[in-house]
């Protein structure tokens, strides 16, 4: 029975499978059932990419680019620098993700202006998320106004900023981790413990008296 109804299913005409109940993304121009499930093909997937008059389809596109296996070929990393830009915050965050994956030193300075200036949180926070990925000493600066509470005002950024900072070995760095320490926020305090011992291979005390002494 089960293998009649899967031969039945392969031949059935496509226009007849709403019957059966919704169907989900199903391609344009798909002329078997096995064909209505498969992802876009990287034209398609750009096309989607750069829609201007549907966001969502641009975050659909990005999102299956992003995840295929060409998605660190040139033109997709140029569509993911440009989609840094776009006016969605879903689609800008989207782009900071990809780029954390498959970028270079050159694209964690613009992901580290997004990370600092975009309005939205959830893309200054994948922003910072990416630039743990990135290595590029240039991005130091902007990582530390994102652990300044003072300037963002947003725990989840200064925790994932605290986290990007464990991987530069500098002085500066140091100094500034040691006076995040004192931040209220109890993630964000972890964090930067835990990227202070990344960097030094131990703690740095419990009180400010503690942490200047170890400094010293």
């Amino acid at each position: 029975m089960a293998r009649s109804l899967a031969l039945c299913a392969l031949t059935f005409p496509l226009a007849l499978l709403g019957a059966c109940g919704p169907v989900a993304k199903i391609r344009p121009g798909a002329e078997s059932v096995l064909a209505v499930f498969a992802p876009p093909t990287p034209e398609e997937a750009m096309k989607m990419a750069t829609d201007e008059f549907d966001a969502n389809k641009r975050f659909e596109g990005l999102s299956y680019i992003a995840g295929a296996t060409y998605a660190s070929e040139p033109q997709y990393l140029q569509l993911f620098q440009a989609r840094l830009r776009d006016k969605d915050p879903g689609v800008r965050a989207l782009a900071a993700r990809a780029l954390g994956s498959y970028g270079s030193a050159t694209d964690a300075i613009a992901i580290a202006d997004l990370m600092v200036t975009d309005p939205d949180i959830i893309v200054r926070i994948a922003s910072a998320r990416a630039l743990q990925r990135l290595h590029s000493p240039e991005v130091v600066p902007q990582l530390f106004t994102a652990l300044d509470p003072v300037k963002e005002i947003e725990p989840r950024v200064r925790v994932e900023a605290a986290s990007a900072l464990g991987q530069y070995r500098e002085t500066r760095v140091v100094e500034r981790l040691i006076a995040a320490v004192a931040d209220e926020n109890l993630p964000v305090n972890l964090r930067v413990r835990g990227s202070l011992r990344t960097l030094t291979g131990a703690g740095c005390g419990t009180s400010q008296a503690n942490r200047q002494a170890w400094y010293r």
